[in-house]
């Protein structure tokens, strides 16, 4: 029993957003930032983006120049994956 305990508290405690990697993709322009097939092809057509990026970690890199940078971080924050096909089109959905 004193193993199994130990067991899940390693497990659980290698959980969690902060140990996740900072996300930096390769956009060029800000029309590059509509998903597609080919600039996501392992989330694209996938509705739960936050299974695999981490609210804390998005957005934080201004890649394109744009302005609206931390009004992208607030809707994510507020709105959740609702706001993300404002920016990044519905994701082959």
């Amino acid at each position: 029993m004193k193993k199994m305990l130990i067991l899940a508290i390693l497990f659980f405690s290698s959980c969690g957003k902060e140990k996740r990697q900072f996300e930096v993709y390769q956009v060029a322009q800000p029309a590059d930032i509509l998903l597609s097939v080919e600039n996501h092809p392992h989330g694209y057509g996938e509705s739960q983006c936050f299974e695999c990026h981490v609210v804390d970690n998005i957005h934080r890199d201004n890649q394109t120049g744009s302005s609206t940078l931390e009004l992208a971080r607030e809707l994510t924050r507020t709105q959740g994956i609702s706001s993300c096909q404002t920016c990044h089109g519905r994701n082959g959905l």
